[in-house]
């Protein structure tokens, strides 16, 4: 057969049609083309419907034939794409497979009215219809209208949210938001609350850690999706279900969600609170940059009474929410709050004893206070906690908690740790800068300063008042101690046990 017998192709009930079609592939060239495009396809548009069979042997040629470019190109011309039989699922998998050849190498004859088309073959194959639109996608920045297409991920979504195809439809819209500048700019926010809206609510886990790890990383690139307009949409509810989820893996993505983005709502933090861990600690320190959530915490404050999930991570809870002014009022006259930094003094490891001193410098603190603490044998405790570390951050730690302390009031712990701290200065320890800042707040208590003298600090500092690199120093103490406290024989050992501390080594 050297040509073809056009009569024959526009004829599908005709017994040599098949092998017309069959050889096509063969026969055409650029003269006859053309003809062969119009006539193969106008099959599809009879009134006397071609069978399924021989409709696939049109578009099996059809897809042979379009290998080649410039036959590709005059199909484009001819408007040809529009006349393939599209909405009908018997053809579905040969439009995938033909549309993706264009898809591929002429990506830019995806126009509205082919949109349209594709449109109808979503529901046959939405993976397939995936594969596509994620091809198209990967040739955004070179398209001049790219929305048509793209935007049948927002209009069909439904489609997509199946078992099968909702997680690399979570990934494609990802992929999109951050890889693609323009697409982010212009659709994250309904990215983000597709993923949220649609997935959230799945019971599939794989799938709800999809969703979370999509969310984080869409949000995290575009502070659109932080708006209160994304916040007033996104199922609080749901994350909150998957908190108390029994399945591990899955609270701990939403937790890493809540590390990312900020919600408030008082049932999120309740629901962390009783989750008793390490990561959801960390969660709620997050939220709590939020003054509203910061306030739940310190207005609802009975999680003091227990060490959530420990007394550091308790601490460093306390700390972030200390960084708002607010707080600091209320947590000072909180029974509770005070209760729980006397109980993490007692023992109290070298971190924790740093983070006590953050709080301390953070807090609103009268007199009256620091009898109160004094009373509940805080400051005793810290005492004892720094000598049982025995290292130099702890006794750092006591130099700087007392020095907060004696701007405020005397306690009898003072006497232990002047005498620590004269003896550090004398024997020009690591940390005499800190001991000489806190003996020169001494000062002003007379049972410190006939430690000072008794110890031989003021004896010291004279002597060195020549000494270039100490004369500063030196001069700043001789002109701040007083000289009207009575004679140094006056006070004895006696003395320092009446004060209620005995120094150990």
């Amino acid at each position: 057969m050297s040509e073809i017998d056009f009569d024959i192709i526009g004829n599908p009930s005709h017994s040599d049609f098949i092998n017309q079609i069959q050889d096509a592939p063969e026969l055409v060239g650029i003269e006859n083309v053309s003809r062969f495009f119009d006539v193969a396809l106008s099959n599809f548009t009879k009134k006397r419907t071609v069978t399924h069979k021989r409709g696939k042997a049109i578009l099996i040629a059809v897809i042979t034939i379009l290998q080649n470019n410039t036959y590709r190109s005059i199909f484009i011309d001819n408007g040809n794409l529009l006349s393939l039989p599209y909405g009908i699922e018997e053809y579905a998998d040969l439009i995938f497979d033909l549309l993706h050849i264009f898809v591929t190498q002429d990506s830019y004859v995806f126009d509205s009215v082919l949109a349209e088309k594709l449109a109808l073959q979503i529901p046959f194959s939405p993976s397939k219809s995936l594969i596509l639109i994620a091809k198209y996608g990967e040739k955004f920045s070179s398209l001049e209208h790219p929305w048509d297409i793209l935007d049948l991920l927002f209009y069909h979504s439904s489609k997509f949210v199946g078992k099968e195809t909702a997680i690399d439809y979570i990934k494609l819209l990802t992929y999109l938001c951050r890889r693609k500048e323009r697409y982010n700019e212009y659709r994250s926010m309904q990215c983000f609350d597709t993923i949220a809206i649609a997935f959230l609510k799945s019971k599939d886990v794989e799938i709800l850690k999809a969703a979370y790890c999509s969310l984080i990383s869409i949000s995290n690139k575009s502070d659109k999706c932080r708006s209160k307009e994304c916040l007033d949409r996104f199922p609080i509810n749901s994350v909150l279900s998957h908190l108390q989820s029994s399945n591990e893996d899955l609270v701990s993505h939403a937790l890493q969600f809540l590390l990312s983005y900020e919600l408030t709502n008082d049932k999120i933090l309740a629901q962390l609170i009783k989750l008793n861990t390490t990561s959801a600690t960390l969660a709620l320190m997050k939220l709590c940059e939020n003054q509203k959530n910061a306030l739940y915490m310190a207005n609802n404050d009975s999680w003091l009474k227990y060490a959530l999930p420990t007394t550091l991570e308790s601490l460093k809870l306390i700390y972030c929410l200390l960084n708002h002014k607010q707080i600091q009022k209320k947590f000072i006259s909180s029974q509770n709050f005070l209760n729980f930094l006397v109980l993490s003094s007692n023992n109290a490891s070298k971190e924790i004893l740093v983070l006590i001193l953050g709080i301390l410098k953070q807090l609103p603190l009268t007199s009256q206070k620091i009898t109160e603490l004094e009373k509940k044998k805080f400051f005793s405790n810290i005492v004892q906690s720094a000598d049982n570390c025995n290292c130099e951050l702890s006794d750092q730690a006591r130099y700087n908690i007392f020095e907060i302390v004696a701007q405020y009031q005397y306690t009898k712990e003072l006497i232990g740790v002047c005498e620590c701290a004269v003896t550090e200065i004398l024997e020009m320890e690591s940390l005499s800068s800190e001991a000489f800042r806190l003996v020169l707040l001494l000062c002003r208590y007379p049972e410190c300063v006939r430690v000072m003298r008794k110890d031989g600090l003021v004896d010291f500092y004279t002597k060195h008042m020549k000494n270039s690199k100490m004369k500063k120093r030196a001069q700043i103490f001789l002109e701040t101690i007083p000289d009207d406290y009575g004679d140094d024989d006056d006070y004895n050992e006696e003395d320092y046990e009446n004060a209620g501390y005995t120094y150990s080594d």
